[in-house]
C-alpha cells in the first residue's frame, strides 16, 4: 500500500513538478488590449474577457501562476516570438503562424468575415474587395488571408478592430475584414446594428487558442492538459455560453440589467415579484415589436439595395466607363462627406446620389455617349441633358429623392455658371456640391480610351485654382484633408 502511494505521488510530481511543495513557476502571458469580448482592458485598466477567464481555469487546473499583460496586438506577438514573454493569449492558427509558434488545443473556432455599411451594395463577397479600401487589424490573421488571396491588394492597417470599424462607419474605408465575434461585440456595444452589417460567407474558419514560442514543448503540454480537462468538465462550454450566448449580441445594456435585477428580486415578497414579472412581460412585448420593426426595416433596406443594384447594373452594361467612374466618384465623395461630419442619413443619400449621378446617360444615344472624338456643339448640348434625365428617372422613388437632387445639380458651379439651372453658392444642395468636386477630380485623373489621366497633384492644383468659382470652398478644404493621392489607381 505504501509503495502504491509513493508511485502515485511520483506520477503526480512528474505531471505537476511544482505541486510537491516547491514554488509554482510564474509565466508571463501577453495579449491584445482591445480585442473584446475575448480580451481587453476594462474600466479599471485590468485584463478581462473570455480568454482571461479561460486563463484562470488553466491556472487552477495546472497549478501554474500566470500573469497577463495586455498591449497592442502586433507588439504582443513579437514579445512571445523573441522569448521575452511565454504565452500569447488568444491566437488563430494558420500554416504561416505555425512556422513560428506552437498552438494549444483550441477552445474556439474563429470566423473571419466582411463588415460593410448597411447601405453598401457593391461588396457582397470577398471577390468584391479588389480595388476597394479594405481595413484590417495589423498582425491579424485576416491580413495573412487577404495577402494570400490578393497579393496586390492595398490594405489599410489599424492597431485595433475598434479603430477599423470606426473608420468604416465614417466612410474612410469601404470594408473591414476581421473577427466576427469581436466585430459584433463592438457593433452591439455602440448601437451600430442599423449602420454596419456582415456580408457573404466567412472567408475562413480557424482554430483559436493560446500560443507559445516554437519548441516550448513543456509549457505547451501543461497548457494542453489543463485545456483538455476543462473542455471535458464542461467549464469551457459554460464560458462560451456566458460570453457568446444565443442572444448575447442582440441584448442591449438595459436587457442585461433586467436579467441582473431578476436575480436581485428573487427573494422579494410575492406581490413585488408578480409586479416585476408583469413589467417584464410588457417589456418583452415591446422588445418583440421592436424586433419585428427592425426586421421590416432590414427587409426594406434590402429592397432598396436590390433596386439600386439593378439601376447601376443597367448603367454598367450600357457603358462600363461611366459605371466605373461613378464608383470612384462615390469613394471620393464619401471620404469628403465623412470629413465634413455628415450624419448617417446624409451619408446614405450621398452614397446613393454619387453612385447614380450619371444615370441620365442611359438615355443618350450610343453614337454620342460612346464617341471617341470631339463632340460637336449640338452633341454637347444633348450630353448636357443627362442631369435632368437622371433627375426624372429617380425623383418619383421616395428614398432616392435626395439622390435625384445630386443627379440634377452635380454640374452646377458655385459661381452660378453651371448647368442646367445656373444655381449659385448655397442654393446648390451640399451633397451635389460634394459630388461636383469628386466628379471633377476623378475625371481628371482617370485614363480614358482617347487620353491619359493627369497626374493627381496637377488635378489637385486645378481644384484649388477653381476654389470659390467652380467649387464650394468648404468642400475643397475637406477634399484637401483626405489625402487625394489614395484614390489614384496603382
Amino acid at each position: 500500500m505504501r509503495l502504491l502511494i509513493i508511485l502515485l505521488g511520483a506520477i503526480w510530481m512528474s505531471v505537476y513538478p511544482f505541486a510537491a511543495g516547491q514554488a509554482a513557476p510564474l509565466y508571463q502571458a501577453v495579449g491584445d488590449d482591445s480585442f473584446a469580448p475575448f480580451i481587453y482592458l476594462n474600466e479599471k485598466n485590468q485584463p478581462e474577457g473570455h480568454d482571461v477567464d479561460i486563463l484562470h481555469i488553466v491556472e487552477h487546473r495546472s497549478g501554474m501562476r500566470i500573469k497577463p499583460e495586455l498591449m497592442e496586438w502586433n507588439q504582443a506577438k513579437q514579445k512571445v516570438l523573441s522569448g521575452e514573454k511565454d504565452i500569447l493569449i488568444g491566437m488563430s492558427r494558420s500554416a504561416e503562424r505555425e512556422q513560428f509558434y506552437d498552438f494549444t488545443e483550441p477552445y474556439l473556432v474563429m470566423r473571419q468575415v466582411i463588415f460593410v455599411m448597411k447601405e453598401s451594395f457593391y461588396i457582397t463577397r470577398h471577390e468584391d474587395l479588389v480595388n476597394r479600401r479594405v481595413a484590417v487589424q495589423k498582425g491579424d490573421i485576416s491580413e495573412d488571408l487577404l495577402r494570400a488571396k490578393y497579393p496586390e491588394m492595398k490594405l489599410y492597417y489599424y492597431a485595433s478592430q475598434v479603430d477599423a470599424l470606426n473608420d468604416l462607419r465614417v466612410g474612410l474605408v469601404d470594408a473591414f475584414v476581421g473577427n466576427y465575434y469581436a466585430g459584433m461585440y463592438v457593433i452591439a456595444k455602440n448601437n451600430l446594428e442599423d449602420t454596419i452589417k456582415v456580408v457573404g460567407e466567412p472567408l475562413q474558419e480557424v482554430p483559436y487558442g493560446y500560443a507559445v514560442k516554437k519548441g516550448n514543448t513543456a509549457l505547451l503540454a501543461a497548457l494542453n492538459q489543463a485545456i483538455i480537462e476543462a473542455k471535458k468538465s464542461g467549464e469551457v462550454q459554460k464560458l462560451q455560453d456566458k460570453w457568446f450566448g444565443e442572444n448575447y449580441f442582440a441584448a442591449s445594456e438595459r436587457q442585461r440589467l433586467i436579467r441582473g435585477m431578476c436575480y436581485i428580486a428573487f427573494g422579494v415578497a410575492v406581490s413585488a415579484l408578480l409586479l416585476f414579472l408583469h413589467v417584464l412581460s410588457l417589456r418583452r412585448r415591446v422588445n418583440q415589436a421592436t424586433a419585428q420593426l427592425r426586421a421590416a426595416n432590414s427587409q426594406l433596406a434590402e429592397a432598396y439595395e436590390v433596386t439600386i443594384r439593378a439601376i447601376f447594373k443597367a448603367l454598367e452594361h450600357r457603358e462600363s466607363n461611366t459605371a466605373s467612374h461613378s464608383v470612384e466618384v462615390n469613394k471620393i465623395a464619401m471620404a469628403i462627406g465623412a470629413k465634413m461630419q455628415l450624419n448617417a442619413e446624409e451619408l446614405a443619400n450621398l452614397n446613393w446620389g454619387t453612385l447614380l449621378h450619371d444615370i441620365g446617360k442611359l438615355a443618350i444615344k450610343d453614337e454620342i455617349l460612346l464617341k471617341s472624338g470631339t463632340l460637336t456643339t449640338e452633341e454637347y448640348e444633348i450630353i448636357k441633358q443627362h442631369p435632368r434625365i437622371g433627375y426624372y428617372i429617380l425623383k418619383d422613388t421616395e428614398y432616392l429623392a435626395k439622390a435625384a437632387e445630386v443627379a440634377l445639380y452635380h454640374q452646377e458651379r458655385y459661381d452660378g455658371k453651371g448647368y442646367p439651372l445656373n444655381l449659385q453658392g448655397e442654393n446648390i444642395p451640399l451633397l451635389a456640391r460634394i459630388c461636383t468636386v469628386a466628379d471633377a477630380f476623378e475625371a481628371m485623373i482617370a485614363d480614358r480610351p482617347y487620353r491619359k489621366g493627369r497626374p493627381w497633384h496637377d488635378a489637385v492644383q486645378e481644384i484649388i485654382k477653381h476654389k470659390g468659382t467652380q467649387f464650394d470652398p468648404r468642400v475643397v478644404d475637406a477634399f484637401l484633408e483626405i489625402n487625394p493621392e489614395q484614390f489614384v489607381k496603382q
